[in-house]
């Protein structure tokens, strides 16, 4: 057993095994009503929050910061756990192929809002669009895509212990966790610090 300054820290019993069925409840429920539609779509919407920041960067700094890239896929998990995805190995998946979308549509931003300021005019989406495919068709933007896709791969990593767990997992650590539970020694055994 250990003291405070070993790792032990005193907790209520009641809100750990709360906490803990909490989890479990939350993990059972996601299993039987999860889905992958509205998690895939949560994942999307997320990860294009997770853009946001990447953009403003380069809009206006003119900079590219390879962190920043770590927020697209923890933010497409967070966003398809938020709006219901089944917490299954499909979690990965759907963040994965969101982040993959959203490294697109940090350059496809970047480029639109360029051109709308080059013109000093908004223009459609579509015509948006347009000059996006022929800029990809054409390869003019190549460089770019494959050194955000090293940089979305670094992100990747750097946010692999997030975005790939599971609701199982989650409910395996609640549990280890409470299984840790020590009652607390008498207040004579406590030796000062």
């Amino acid at each position: 057993g250990g003291g405070l300054g070993e790792g032990y820290l005193p907790v209520h019993r009641a809100c750990v095994e709360g906490r803990n069925r909490t989890v479990q409840e939350r993990a059972a429920h996601n299993e039987a009503s999860g889905s992958y539609i509205t998690g895939f779509l949560g994942a999307l919407l997320g990860g294009i929050v997770g853009t946001l920041p990447t953009v403003l960067i380069i809009l206006f700094a003119q900079r590219i910061y390879a962190l920043l890239f770590a927020l697209i896929p923890i933010c497409a998990y967070y966003g398809y756990q938020l709006l219901g995805g089944r917490m299954d190995r499909g979690a990965f998946v759907c963040t994965l192929v969101s982040s993959v979308f959203n490294l697109f549509s940090i350059h496809f931003l970047t480029n639109y809002i360029s051109l709308c300021q080059a013109l000093g005019r908004a223009v459609s989406l579509w015509t948006g669009l347009g000059m996006y495919a022929d800029a990809v068709a054409s390869g003019s933007i190549t460089g770019n895509l494959i050194q955000s896709g090293l940089f979305l791969l670094l992100g990747l990593w750097f946010s692999w212990r997030v975005i790939t767990r599971t609701g199982r997992q989650q409910a395996h650590q609640a549990a280890a966790a409470a299984d840790t539970l020590r009652p607390r020694p008498d207040r004579a055994g406590i030796r000062a610090l």
